[in-house]
């Protein structure tokens, strides 16, 4: 689960539990922002890991995990077995 206990890295924008799960996954947190339109590599989404800048608070508790980047992860790495 990718918990929001931890707080987001400095220069990152994204909680230590996304980066890893990410990493774990085969992105980048650059990756991560490129794929999400933020061309520069700089994280603009919420520091859970979810693309929508407002999902800590609204798709979940503060204090809850976030389920968007799970989902969201396992469709980028269905598109890559099918780019590949």
């Amino acid at each position: 689960m990718i918990t929001l206990i931890s707080i987001p890295r400095p220069g990152v924008g994204l909680t230590d539990d996304a980066v890893a799960y990410l990493e774990g996954a085969g992105f980048t947190p650059e990756e991560w922002a490129k794929r999400h339109d933020d061309a520069d590599g700089m994280w603009r989404g919420d520091y859970c890991g979810c693309p929508d800048d407002r999902c800590v608070g609204n798709h979940h508790a503060v204090d809850a995990d976030c389920y968007c980047l799970i989902s969201l992860v396992e469709e980028a790495m269905q598109e890559r077995r099918a780019e590949s």
